[in-house]
């Protein structure tokens, strides 16, 4: 039985199916982080690159006294500079209450953004990781917008080759949100 079992699991490499509550609820999880982000990319943008620009900026009392500055030189606090670049909202919501918490945040919105080009393309992980920052193509036609997805296989004929995905325009503000991220980070 044991060696039935991995010759098996070898072969059917496929994901269970996922209950359609579930992946209801997945989805619109996704979708909430991703709509709450494309309201406040820019002013997260803005936030980070200050924040990896001055190595105190928006830290502790502690944080920038070990780096050397001095109390009259203290750049500003984590609440200050948040209310600064118009924060403090989406910060609350997410739970982010000093700097150390914003890379969780910041994969927690990537890996949102991870699953839903998976959901709206039918991409394999290895595909959704080859996308480079000019993935989009967006063409009008007689018929709409046709939205294609610009990446990588390999699952056809074993070597890398470009290839297209349709999918729908709301992967447009995913895209968009991913690509923030990826510019700052």
């Amino acid at each position: 039985i044991r060696n039935f079992y991995y010759s098996n699991r070898q072969i059917n490499r496929q994901h269970a199916v996922i209950p359609p509550r579930i992946f209801s609820h997945l989805l619109n999880e996704y979708w909430h982080i991703i709509d709450i982000m494309n309201l406040h990319k820019d002013n997260l943008s803005r936030f980070i690159t200050r924040c990896t620009a001055n190595k105190a900026y928006a830290r502790s009392r502690h944080v920038q006294y070990l780096s050397g500055s001095r109390e009259h030189q203290y750049a500003p606090f984590f609440n200050v500079a948040i209310k600064k670049y118009g924060l403090v909202e989406l910060f609350a919501h997410f739970d982010i209450n000093e700097l150390s918490r914003l890379t969780r945040f910041l994969t927690q919105i990537q890996h949102a953004c991870k699953e839903l080009i998976h959901i709206y393309s039918g991409m394999r992980d290895s595909e959704v990781l080859s996308l480079k920052m000019d993935c989009l193509r967006v063409e009008k036609s007689q018929h709409g917008t046709i939205v294609h997805l610009l990446g990588e296989t390999s699952k056809l004929i074993g070597q890398r080759k470009t290839t297209a995905w349709v999918t729908s325009n709301e992967i447009i503000k995913v895209i968009d949100v991913a690509k923030s991220i990826a510019l700052v980070v």
